[in-house]
């Protein structure tokens, strides 16, 4: 017989919905800790189910896929990014990632890394007249900035001039802000002219409209073999299977689900090299050597493994996504304890990847954990920033070689230190962010 999963105490009427709202990543993925590894919890009427069992990661995500579908979260976040791969199940997702994934094979991917580098080198240029009397600036706006354009001209093959991609990354910010407070707390329906509502449809409008633009005039000038910029859009509209409106929803998916993601794991790895000038130095290291002064490119990628094991471990300790929702279509046995059917279970990767039954030292900033020679040994269910199984995300290549190709491009120009009294504090919006600014100080290393 099943037993019942352990149930996490709260309050008569709203549960535990008050321990949620501070920093919903940390509540859930201690609530399972704290019961063996799953437990359950009540947000207001919403019963939820948490863990971090690396076997049940494995059973939902693997075994048993076929009784797990994206979990409501998913759909509020839709409402910005369209329905797109990310969102979608069953037989329209199975056919959907096989017309996507040619955009994202090796070959595909081969720009990526000289279009961050370059898009990188520009914005960085004029840090050292920017910094303050303490030495430092603030990065956050700049990264966001850096991930636009990278994700922009990857995607589309155009480039954004800085006060449009400036007005254009805070309107997708802010939005997925207004989304995070929605998951993290309580909403209003989307049709109420709520100020947040009205905010998200201003940017979904805007947002539908310039890549709307973009796709039909990209259709036509295929059409009439003109010559084009090129982008992954191109192997969408390439598809006769593909609508305007299913490219429009996969691109939008891809940029905007690349763009905050993307901006906030450099902000980690940067506040964390500047906190780890051990680290930091063995990086500049190697970008000297293999770089020697120029941009780096996709072939430069591999010669590059410290500063990729960089990223890897910012994505261990903060990934930007915490946690996979899913919900069983069928009751499920999870190791024992009964699903019921229709259940919504949160699998925290934020949990899992700082388990001490799975890492040394969990909190700790170690790269080294990532080595190549090393890399091999880490189970499949104990990292996973990108997701697992089938649903692993189609963009973790591009995510990964545009990280290392940004940090090169920094580290080459600049040396960074943390100033004294600054803290990085988890802030769970959509995406797990070191709060709303965070200054570093820069030192100029070479000219470029």
């Amino acid at each position: 017989m099943l037993r019942e999963i352990p149930r996490q105490r709260g309050h008569w009427l709203l549960g535990n919905a008050k321990d949620v709202l501070p920093n919903a990543h940390q509540f859930v993925a201690g609530t399972a800790a704290a019961h063996g590894g799953l437990a359950r919890f009540r947000a207001l009427h919403r019963t939820l189910y948490a863990t971090v069992r690396p076997e049940d990661v494995r059973h939902i995500l693997f075994d048993n896929v076929e009784n797990y579908v994206k979990s409501y979260h998913y759909r509020s976040t839709s409402v910005i990014s369209g329905w797109g791969l990310l969102f979608i199940d069953g037989n329209l997702w199975r056919r959907r990632r096989r017309m996507i994934q040619p955009g994202f094979r090796r070959a595909s991917l081969r720009p990526i890394a000289e279009i961050a580098a370059r898009e990188s080198a520009a914005v960085i240029d004029d840090w050292p007249t920017r910094q303050g009397n303490d030495g430092a600036i603030e990065v956050v706006a700049d990264l966001r900035t850096i991930a636009l354009r990278t994700i922009t001209r990857a995607l589309l093959g155009i480039g954004l001039d800085g006060e449009k991609a400036d007005r254009f990354g805070e309107a997708v910010s802010g939005a997925l802000k207004v989304l995070g407070r929605r998951n993290n707390g309580v909403a209003w329906p989307f049709w109420m002219p709520t100020a947040d509502n009205r905010a998200l449809h201003d940017t979904r409008a805007a947002l539908d409209d310039f890549l709307m633009d973009q796709i039909r005039a990209r259709r036509a000038a295929l059409a009439a073999n003109e010559e084009t910029p090129g982008g992954i859009l191109e192997s969408y509209i390439g598809d006769p299977e593909l609508s305007d409106q299913n490219v429009l929803d996969e691109t939008k998916t891809l940029f905007t689900a690349g763009f905050e993601t993307a901006a906030t794991a450099l902000a980690w790895s940067l506040g964390l090299l500047a906190d780890h000038p051990e680290v930091a130095e063995a990086c500049e290291a190697e970008v000297d050597r293999v770089l020697n002064g120029r941009l780096a490119t996709f072939d430069d990628l591999i010669n590059l493994p410290t500063i990729t094991a960089v990223a890897e471990e910012t994505l261990r300790l903060f990934p930007p996504i915490t946690q996979v929702g899913r919900e069983s279509l069928a009751e499920d046995d999870l190791g024992g304890y009964r699903l019921p059917k229709g259940s919504t279970i949160l699998i925290s990767m934020y949990g899992i990847q700082r388990s001490p039954e799975l890492w040394d030292a969990p909190e700790a900033f170690r790269p080294e954990r990532f080595a190549p020679e090393r890399r091999d040994a880490i189970p499949e269910v104990a990292y996973f920033p990108f997701g697992a199984g089938r649903r692993t995300c189609i963009g973790n290549n591009f995510a990964l070689q545009e990280q290392t190709a940004i940090l090169a491009t920094i580290l080459q120009r600049y040396r960074l230190a943390m100033p004294p009294g600054t803290e990085m504090r988890e802030s769970l919006r959509v995406t797990l962010q070191p709060g709303s600014a965070l200054p570093i100080r820069v030192t100029l290393r070479k000219a470029a």
